[in-house]
């Protein structure tokens, strides 16, 4: 759940996330709505507490949340994976959001910036179960379903 504001270019609403007003995504907070919710980019981003019933029955989700929510929920749900997925290196990630519209140079700088502390972070301190390098989307994709596919057999 993003705020409207970090609607970009070609985003549609409902299908590739649920945007609200950021008024409503306080709100939310207040109710306890969100499982774990960030600022990091300068938009309010956020996974509804709902996802917890859904995986009590069974379901599983892909979230892609920064490092801060994928620790808050590790703390939340124990059964969870973490997969890291990095650019080949921040001058190929530079390039990739210069590509995607809707954001300006100085979004794409703060985003450039956080990457690079993530990055050293994990570096230093890794603390995920999986890592891949997005070289390629054929690449990052095929060892993405390499890996969720190995939990499958495994159950």
């Amino acid at each position: 759940f993003p705020s409207h504001d970090s609607l970009r270019l070609g985003d549609i609403d409902g299908e590739d996330y649920h945007f609200i007003s950021e008024a409503d995504f306080k709100k939310k907070i207040q109710e306890g709505f969100f499982l774990e919710y960030s600022t990091a980019y300068g938009n309010y981003y956020g996974t509804p507490s709902e996802l917890l019933k859904a995986l009590a029955l069974g379901a599983s989700f892909f979230i892609i949340i920064d490092q801060n929510g994928a620790q808050a929920l590790s703390k939340l749900y124990k059964k969870h994976v973490l997969i890291w997925i990095a650019p080949s290196s921040i001058e190929e990630l530079q390039a990739r959001l210069t590509k995607r519209a809707g954001e300006s140079a100085q979004e794409i700088a703060k985003r450039l910036e956080i990457a690079c502390i993530e990055m050293a972070q994990q570096k230093e301190k890794p603390s995920y179960h999986h890592y891949i390098t997005n070289d390629s989307v054929e690449l990052g994709v095929g060892r993405l379903q390499e890996i969720v596919f190995s939990y499958f057999k495994k159950s």
